[in-house]
């Protein structure tokens, strides 16, 4: 499938540091891209370069095949950029914001009404359109934020976090505007803290840490290469400081996270029937009480804390 966009080992470096180190990947033509990495992984600067806020130290972004350095202004153009603090101005109506925008892309007079209309039906504000944008709520005002990065028409949107701090409500309708998009041959760019979200819209993930490419797949070749794993879940009331490590000694274990008196265990499924023996006689020696065992199927979010050892909200 044709690639709309290309990173081509791009690295940013500040005071020494390479925050991005030879990165890359590309977007697929009407595919939307997860974008995933603990915090300070880089995404933020990642995004920010492609989006030609800042400029990379080193390598080449590619639009549609042509060096963005070459084709800035049409590139500018073309795509819609939604970031993590709202960019709306809260003293003018969802209507001014969005012919405000227009403006400012280059819609011509012509074409500004339309546009903005479409952009508010899009969203589903056409009927607060002369309300003015500090009295909407969270997920009102999130919704104006998108529909401003839509007045140019965008063959490429990037999101970065488009539903912190919303109800469920309406992160629900965000998503199933962003697959919208989609379904319109729109390429989309998503990054998030909710794991739940990518495996709910995404096609193609890449997960990143440390300025560095851990993952870059289907998401569900991503799925199926995990497949080999399954997870264990216990609660036990009490265990000692040294549970972990013992754990992770035992033959077809793989990882091992404990958060609070939940512990998580990955196994290999090409494992012997006598790990979950080993496992249950690790807790009896360590002088931990059980209160609960689970069998879970592997998630994102496990991968996730497999590849990168935190989980993606720490």
């Amino acid at each position: 499938m044709e690639n709309i966009m290309r990173i081509d080992n791009i690295t940013k470096t500040y005071d020494g540091v390479a925050v991005v180190n030879n990165l890359s990947f590309s977007l697929k033509k009407g595919h939307i891209l997860g974008f995933l990495g603990p915090n300070g992984a880089g995404k933020s600067t990642t995004i920010n370069m492609i989006s030609s806020l800042i400029h990379q130290d080193a390598g080449h972004i590619y639009y549609k095949e042509v060096d963005v350095e070459k084709c800035r202004k049409k590139f500018k153009n073309e795509i819609g950029v939604v970031p993590q603090s709202l960019a709306i101005y809260e003293d003018l109506t969802a209507y001014q914001n969005l012919k405000f925008f227009a403006e400012l892309y280059g819609v011509s007079k012509d074409k500004i009404e339309e546009v903005c209309i479409y952009a508010l039906n899009f969203v589903n504000l056409e009927n607060v359109k002369d309300k003015k944008a500090k009295t909407f709520s969270g997920g009102m005002k999130r919704r104006l934020n998108i529909a401003c990065s839509l007045v140019n028409s965008p063959e490429l949107i990037i999101l970065d976090e488009p539903t912190v701090g919303i109800d469920p409500q309406s992160r629900n309708f965000i998503l199933e505007a962003i697959k919208k998009l989609r379904d319109q041959g729109v390429s989309v760019i998503y990054t998030t803290h909710y794991m739940e979200e990518i495996e709910a819209i995404a096609e193609d993930v890449i997960i990143v840490d440390h300025g560095q490419k851990l993952v870059d797949d289907t998401l569900d070749n991503i799925r199926e290469n995990y497949s080999k794993q399954s997870i264990v879940s216990i609660r036990a009331d009490k265990f000692d400081q040294n549970l972990k490590e013992k754990i992770l000694t035992i033959a077809g274990v793989d990882s091992v996270s404990i958060d609070g008196n939940l512990i998580k265990i990955s196994i290999n499924t090409e494992a012997n029937d006598k790990v979950l023996n080993d496992i249950t006689s690790t807790f009896s020696q360590s002088n931990s009480s059980i209160s609960s065992i689970n069998s879970l199927n592997v998630n994102l979010e496990d991968i996730f804390l497999e590849l990168t050892g935190t989980k993606l909200r720490d």
